[in-house]
């Protein structure tokens, strides 16, 4: 079973990194087929390209010109998810990671 986990972003900066290296860490040791899609809501700060700068496994960053809102970032990332289950969380991972256990582990 694939795993797709969304991020949207809108100028975050100043933790996508963090966060892209946290959650990266988490999924290469908890599963074994995962991609991370992180979603650019019309960005202007880089934060696109600092998650690329990073070069971690199983992580795409997709998006957009103008600044749309988060729903159709969340909408544009599952559209683009290649997983059987797809999850979003927020770029400051505002709800921590363990909450993606809770959800996979009725799978």
């Amino acid at each position: 079973m694939r795993i797709s986990i969304c991020i949207p972003m809108y100028n975050e900066n100043r933790v996508i990194a963090e966060t892209a290296k946290t959650l990266s860490s988490y999924m290469e040791t908890h599963f074994a087929d995962y991609e991370i899609l992180f979603c650019s809501d019309g960005s202007t700060d880089g934060c696109d390209q600092t998650v690329r700068s990073l070069n971690l496994p199983n992580v795409r960053v997709i998006g957009y010109e103008q600044n749309r809102g988060k729903g159709c970032a969340v909408r544009t990332a599952m559209l683009a998810a290649t997983g059987d289950v797809r999850m979003f969380l927020d770029a400051d991972l505002a709800y921590g990671i363990d909450v993606i256990d809770r959800v996979f582990q009725f799978f």
